[in-house]
């Protein structure tokens, strides 16, 4: 339960941003990018940034998370931009693992940087 939250957390979150890129989390420097939220796997947590505030996202220890771009393209010739993450959790011995895609409604090129474990984002105003 506690990862499909989360899962649903990030839909939420990033559907609708205009701006996004996955990069290394342990290179990047929060203060560059005061107006940017970031979600980031800590290596034990998922954790959200919003405003320099962080909140932890898990209750379960994560033991893995990826995080990718998938570009689609449709009949006309249209590319969507898709951000793909898959999360494995531990919790009493019992391992689960939640996959999901979000449609990326305003983004329609995205690059991607280091291991990936941080995406950082801007919401519309």
């Amino acid at each position: 339960r506690d990862l499909r939250l989360t899962a649903d957390f990030m839909t939420r979150e990033l559907r609708n941003v205009v701006e996004v890129e996955l990069l290394d989390s342990a290179t990047d420097n929060f203060g560059d990018w005061p107006d940017h939220d970031h979600i980031y796997w800590t290596g034990d947590d998922i954790v959200h940034r919003s405003g320099g505030v962080e909140t932890i996202k898990t209750e379960v220890q994560i033991t893995d998370a990826v995080f990718d771009f998938i570009s689609v393209t449709d009949h006309d010739s249209r590319t969507s931009i898709l951000l793909s993450f898959r999360l494995t959790g531990t919790l009493s011995d019992q391992e689960y693992t939640v996959e999901s895609d979000i449609l990326l409604n305003n983004i329609r090129s995205a690059d991607s940087a280091g291991d990936q474990g941080m995406i950082r984002y801007l919401k519309p105003d």
